[in-house]
Order: C-alpha cells, then structure tokens, then sequence
C-alpha cells in the first residue's frame, strides 16, 4: 500500500494537485476536510487543545488507511509527520505554499481563477481578505522552513506557472 500526503494552507493548490495525481494513479483521494472526525472538531473553540485535537484526528485517518490513497489536509503541519510518526508510512509526502507572494498579487489570483469555491474568503470585506491571505502566506512559509528542517518536500505556488511541472514531479515519486 501507498500512501502519499499533500499538505499546506488554504488556497495552495492541495485538492487540485491531489485529485489530478489520484486520477492519474488511480488511487482514492482523501480530503481530511471532509472526513467526519475532523468536520465536527470545528464546533470547539479556537485555541491548543482544538489544534492538537484536529491534528490527532487527522494524523488517525492517515494512520488507518488501508488502500493506495492520496491524502490532503491543511490540519497537519511537516513536524506533525515527523511527530506522529507518518512519515515511516508515506511513500511521499509534499508541502504546497506561496510564502512568495504579496497579499494583493495573491488575492488577484484567486479573482482571476474564481473564489466560488472559497467562500471563506469571497464573503469577507477586502481588507479582511487581505488580511487571512497575509496570514497564509506567513504560515507558508513558516512551513517551508520547517519542512526543509525534516527535509520534507515543499513546493511554492505564489507562481501558477510551475503546477504542471510539480503535478508530473509528484505522479513519477508516487508511481517509482
């Protein structure tokens, strides 16, 4: 069995680069955001215990996995695969950010792509767009480094130009 995990912040590129490695490999995409144990976790008031309680749910789906599966989820962090102990279970394991990018230039992005499916960030006022887009581009690259500490892989999207690159980088590690 193989397991690959696609993690990063919100609007980093995890579900598409997820979905079209699974479709190119025929493997189950697992969205952790979707999976029951973590959804009712958002109820709990934000603070340590909600994060490690997510991290703990998340890290249990990744761990009871039994299918070749792609796994995506922003709830796990490259130090909570070293922590957990995933990263003896993964046959790959890749970060996705944009700690290379201005609030502006990114949000820009997501106009031009369409924020349909953001709606957590299209029903905010500008400037509170900008605002959680600052603070995903400090938690990219906070994770770069911290990924580059476990010598995980980590992958900048600030630039769209490089995705079909990355996604045929990733199908090659997934299928050797």
């Amino acid at each position: 069995m193989k397991l690959v995990f696609v993690g990063g912040p919100s609007r980093s590129g995890k579900s598409r680069i997820s979905k079209d490695a699974a479709n190119a490999t025929g493997f189950d995409h697992v969205d952790l955001d979707k999976v029951e144990s973590i959804r009712s976790l958002r109820s709990m008031t934000e603070g340590p215990k909600k994060n490690e309680a997510m991290k703990q749910a998340a890290a249990d789906c990744v761990s009871g996995l039994t299918k070749n599966s792609i796994v995506e989820g922003s709830q796990l962090w490259p130090d909570d695969i070293q922590g957990y102990g995933l990263i003896e279970k993964l046959h790959a394991c890749l970060f996705l950010g944009y700690a290379d990018i201005k609030p502006e230039e990114k949000l820009k992005q997501l106009e031009e792509r369409g924020l349909e499916d953001a709606r957590h960030i299209s029903e905010q006022s500008h400037n509170d767009q900008l605002q959680m887009l600052g603070r995903y581009i400090e938690r990219s690259g906070k994770m770069r480094d911290i990924a580059a500490k476990h010598g995980i892989d980590y992958v900048d999207f600030s630039n769209w130009e490089h995705y079909e690159a990355k996604k045929d980088e990733l199908i090659s590690k997934i299928l050797g």
